[in-house]
């Protein structure tokens, strides 16, 4: 397994790699997975929908972004090119362009050549990539040769082309997931591997989840509480018989009652559920209530108050 992110030094200059210039209009189809892709790579962007807080001032912000990107990644399209405040983003780039204070990125999206010609004459001499030819994801991994060029050589490709993908945050959400209950998402406390049979040499794996539920070799043994398919009480036939027994050896007298729940389903013969002892029926009946109450976690007990009364 690899990790989602990239290990990386720390470093000391601007507070971001790449300030992300965009118009509206391109954020679902684009900018979003692809500020996504770079921040997932280890890259420090500043992107509106990462950066923007209620109440900050907007031309402040930019601003603030613009002076602390060592980078500026603008992504022309048609959108951008009618509009008047990434234009404006796009002014400030170019004057800390010529003091030498950071490198224009261009990302033509959906545009030609021409295109980008008619716009800017000296952005179309740039080197640019394109999403004619390429995806999100691949011109992430495109720019951060450019913009942290430390993290692309510390990682395999492969591995980064994973994390850009998403690939890896996958594998890891399902390696957690084998971790937590299926239905309430309780933890592990307990895996171990044991012997299926005595004296049989096939083994099988144990996990016992906080919740209760327990599975042997993934299927399950002991049900969530939170299972919707967990036993009702109505799943158990209650028998109840006395107790004719004698007294103690201290002298202490034995329960004159003792209940048992019978499972009567496939469901219910997972769940095992201890007796109730009592010195009258109704007292022993109320404590084999009350094991299950246990045993369900407060999950089924929309009727156990009536049955306890």
């Amino acid at each position: 397994m690899i990790s989602p992110t990239p290990t990386i030094e720390l470093r000391t200059g601007p507070q971001w790699d790449a300030f992300i210039s965009h118009a509206w209009e391109d954020k679902e189809s684009f900018v979003r997975p692809l500020a996504h892709a770079l921040t997932a790579l280890g890259a420090a962007v500043w992107y509106d929908e990462f950066s923007l807080r209620l109440g900050d001032s907007l031309s402040a912000s930019i601003d603030k972004g613009l002076a602390g990107s060592r980078y500026g990644i603008v992504v022309l399209s048609k959108a951008f090119i009618a509009k008047r405040w990434p234009q404006r983003e796009l002014q400030g780039l170019v004057a800390r362009e010529m003091d030498g204070r950071s490198t224009i990125l261009p990302v033509w999206h959906q545009l030609t050549r021409n295109d980008v010609l008619e716009f800017s004459p000296s952005l179309a001499d740039k080197l640019a990539t394109s999403t004619t030819d390429n995806t999100a994801d691949q011109i992430a991994l495109q720019i951060l040769s450019v913009i942290r060029p430390d993290i692309l050589g510390s990682t395999p490709y492969d591995d980064l082309r994973r994390i850009a993908t998403g690939e890896a945050i996958a594998e890891l959400r399902n390696e957690i997931a084998a971790f937590k209950c299926p239905h309430c998402g309780d933890y592990l406390i307990d895996r171990r591997e044991t012997y299926l049979v005595e004296d049989s040499d096939e083994v099988v794996e144990i996990s016992t989840f906080e919740c209760g539920y327990v599975s042997i070799d993934g299927y399950m043994r002991q049900p969530c509480p939170h299972d919707p398919k967990f036993p009702k009480l109505e799943d158990y036939a209650i028998k109840c018989q006395g107790n004719s027994a004698q007294p103690t050896a201290w002298g202490q007298p034995t329960w004159k009652w003792i209940c048992f729940a019978v499972p009567e389903t496939e469901m219910a013969r997972l769940v095992s559920l201890k007796p109730g002892y009592g010195q009258t029926k109704r007292g022993a009946r109320r404590m084999l209530i009350r094991h299950y109450a246990e045993a369900a976690k407060g999950t089924s007990l929309s009727n156990l108050r009536d049955l306890l009364s």
